[in-house]
C-alpha cells in the first residue's frame, strides 16, 4: 500500500510540475559524472546531478537504482530513501544542482565488487533528461584472505621498488621478459592512515625496467606515478581503470588552506610550494629536464593532489583518458585553489581521444602540441587552452576535431577565457593551425557568462601587451564559434584564412559544414 501510494503521489507531482513548463525553458538535468566507486567500508557519498541553469520553479526528477548484485539495507542505504528501486527528488526553485546520498554497509565476506546503476527515468515538464543519464556505481569488496594475516613475502620482487601499499602476491603480476606489471586489485599506493599526509609514500617511483603499467578493468589505484624512463601506464578499460588523488580541497595549501609559501620555499603547514606542485599530480617525471616520452592511456584520472598529467621537456602522448575533478559538488561547487590542471608537457606531445573536465587550466600549450578528438570542459577556473603563466619561447600547435564548451552550471563568472595568455608582462606567440573538422566553441547555451571584471566572457583573453596568438585554418577545415565577446588584453589576436578570407572577430562564427564532436564520451 505505501509504495502505490509513493507512486501516485510521484505521477500526481509530474502532472502537476506542467503548469511550470515555461518557467524553465529547456534546462537540462544530467549526472556530473557516469562512472565513480566507493569502498564497502562504511563510507558515504554525495551523487550530484547538475541543472544547466537555475530553475525558477519547483521541480521533480525521479532517478531509478538497478543492481543484480547490490542489495539496499544490506549492502548500502540511501538518503532520500527509495520506494520501488526509485528516488524522488525534489527541486527547489533557484537551485543549480540537486544532490541524495548513499551509504555503504560494511561486512567481512570476500566477494567480488558489486554494481549500481542510477538513471534519471523522469522529469517534471521544465526540465529535459540531458545526455549523461546514467551513472554506474562501483562498491569494492574491501575484504580478502591475506588481509587478516601477514602480508605475503615480497623480497623476490625487491627490483620493482615496489610502493609500501603493495604487500600482497595477488595485487599484480609482473612479466619480467615483457617488463609489464598488471594491478589486478583495488589499493593504496601508501600505507598510512593519513593519506594526505603521506607526502611521499602516496607515489610510485617506476624503476627503468618496468616498461609498462596495467591498471586492470575495475581497478582503482589511490597514489600516483612518476616516471624515471619511457614507460607506457594504462587501463584495461577507460571508464573502470582509475588513478585517484583525494577529496580534500587545496591539498598543496595543507589543512588551514592559506598560501604559506613562496616559490621554493615551503613554509606554515602547505604540502608543496607552486614550483613543485608538478611533482605531486597523478602522473610526472622525477626529473625537471627529462625528455623521454611518457604514454598515458584508456583510463581515468579522478581527484588529482594537483596536477593531473604534468611535464615540462618530457613528450605527453595522452590517448582516450577522462580527467575528471569531482570536488567541487561534494562542499561549495567551486574548487579554485586546488591546481587541477589537465595536461602539460615537452614539445611534440599528442593529446587524442581524451575529454578533460578539471577546475583549472585543461592543456598548457607552452611546448609545440598535437590536440585531436578532445573535448574540454570549461569551468569557472582556469583556461581551457592556457598558453603560458610565464614568457615562452613561439610555439606551433595543431588543432583538429577540438570541442570547447561551457559546464552546465556553477558560477557565471570565469577567471579565463577559452584561449588565455595569464602572464601580465612578457612574451608568448602561439599559432593555432586548425584542420579536419576543426574547433567548435559555443558559449550560447548558458546566459550571463563573464569574465572575472564583469565584462562578457570572450573567446581569447591576452594580459600582456606582448602577448600573441594566431588561429589559422587549413584548407577545408572547419571552425565554428560562439561566445559574449570576442578579444580582450592588451595582446594580439588574429584569424588567418578564415571563412573565405574573412578574418574579422565576431560572437557568431562558422567555416565549413563540419562539426566537431570531439572526444566522442
Amino acid at each position: 500500500m505505501r509504495n502505490n501510494l509513493f507512486l501516485c503521489i510521484t505521477i500526481f507531482l509530474l502532472a502537476c510540475s506542467s503548469e511550470n513548463k515555461d518557467a524553465n525553458p529547456e534546462i537540462t538535468v544530467q549526472f556530473i559524472v557516469t562512472a565513480t566507486a566507493m569502498s564497502e567500508a562504511n563510507e558515504n557519498k554525495q551523487i550530484t546531478l547538475n541543472l544547466s541553469n537555475t530553475v525558477g520553479s519547483n521541480e521533480e526528477i525521479v532517478v531509478s537504482v538497478n543492481s543484480n548484485d547490490a542489495t539496499i539495507n544490506s549492502d548500502y542505504t540511501l538518503d532520500p530513501i527509495s520506494l520501488d528501486q526509485k528516488i524522488l527528488l525534489p527541486v527547489d526553485s533557484g537551485s543549480e544542482e540537486v544532490s541524495f546520498q548513499i551509504s555503504t554497509i560494511d561486512n567481512e565476506t570476500i566477494e567480488e565488487d558489486k554494481y549500481l546503476e542510477f538513471e534519471i527515468s523522469s522529469v517534471s515538464d521544465g526540465l529535459i533528461i540531458g545526455n549523461r543519464d546514467k551513472l554506474t556505481l562501483r562498491i569494492e569488496n574491501d575484504d580478502r584472505e591475506e588481509t587478516t594475516g601477514e602480508p605475503d613475502d615480497l623480497s623476490a620482487f625487491q627490483d620493482l621498488e615496489l610502493p609500501a601499499g603493495i604487500q600482497y602476491l595477488n595485487q599484480f603480476e609482473w612479466q619480467s621478459a615483457e617488463g609489464k606489471l598488471t594491478l589486478l586489485e583495488s589499493l593504496n599506493f601508501s600505507d598510512q592512515s593519513d593519506q594526505d599526509n603521506d607526502q611521499e609514500g602516496f607515489y610510485w617511483t617506476l624503476p627503468s625496467k618496468i616498461k609498462e603499467v596495467v591498471i586492470a578493468a575495475n581497478v582503482t589505484i589511490t597514489g600516483g606515478f612518476r616516471t624515471q624512463a619511457e614507460v607506457i601506464i594504462r587501463g584495461e578499460d577507460r571508464e573502470t581503470s582509475r588513478i585517484f588523488g583525494t577529496d580534500s580541497k587545496n591539498w598543496a595549501l595543507g589543512p588551514n588552506g592559506e598560501t604559506d609559501s613562496s616559490c621554493g620555499n615551503r613554509a606554515g603547514d602547505d604540502r608543496a610550494h607552486d614550483c613543485e606542485k608538478w611533482q605531486y599530480g597523478a602522473v610526472s617525471p622525477t626529473v625537471f629536464g627529462s625528455t623521454y616520452p611518457i604514454h598515458v592511456q584508456s583510463l581515468t584520472i579522478e581527484n588529482a593532489r594537483t596536477y593531473a598529467i604534468t611535464a615540462f621537456n618530457n613528450p605527453v602522448m595522452v590517448d582516450n583518458v577522462h580527467i575528471i575533478n569531482t570536488r567541487p559538488a561534494k562542499t561549495d561547487g567551486n574548487d579554485y585553489r586546488s591546481n587541477s590542471d589537465g595536461i602539460g608537457g615537452g614539445e611534440g606531445s599528442v593529446v587524442t581521444n581524451t575529454l578533460i573536465d578539471t577546475w583549472d587550466d585543461g592543456i598548457k600549450l607552452y611546448k609545440d602540441f598535437t590536440v585531436k578528438n578532445v573535448t574540454i570542459i570549461h569551468n569557472a577556473n582556469g583556461a581551457p587552452l592556457q598558453l603560458g603563466w610565464g614568457a615562452k619561447d613561439p610555439t606551433i600547435h595543431t588543432i583538429e576535431n577540438v570541442k570547447i564548451i561551457p559546464a552546465d552550471s556553477g558560477p557565471a563568472k570565469h577567471n579565463l577565457a577559452m584561449i588565455s595568455a595569464s602572464l601580465t608582462s612578457g612574451s608568448v606567440d602561439a599559432t593555432l593551425n586548425i584542420k579536419g573538422a576543426g574547433l567548435f566553441a559555443d558559449y550560447s547555451g548558458r546566459t550571463g557568462l563573464q569574465i572575472r571584471t564583469g565584462d562578457p566572457l570572450p573567446y581569447v583573453w591576452l594580459k600582456s601587451a606582448d602577448a600573441k596568438v594566431k588561429l589559422v585554418l587549413d584548407t577545408d577545415a572547419n571552425a565554428e564559434l560562439k561566445a559574449p565577446a570576442t578579444v580582450m588584453g592588451e595582446g594580439s589576436a588574429t584569424l588567418q584564412d578564415f571563412c573565405e578570407g574573412n578574418n574579422n572577430w565576431a560572437f557568431e562564427m562558422k567555416c565549413g559544414t563540419e562539426v566537431a564532436t570531439g572526444a566522442g564520451f
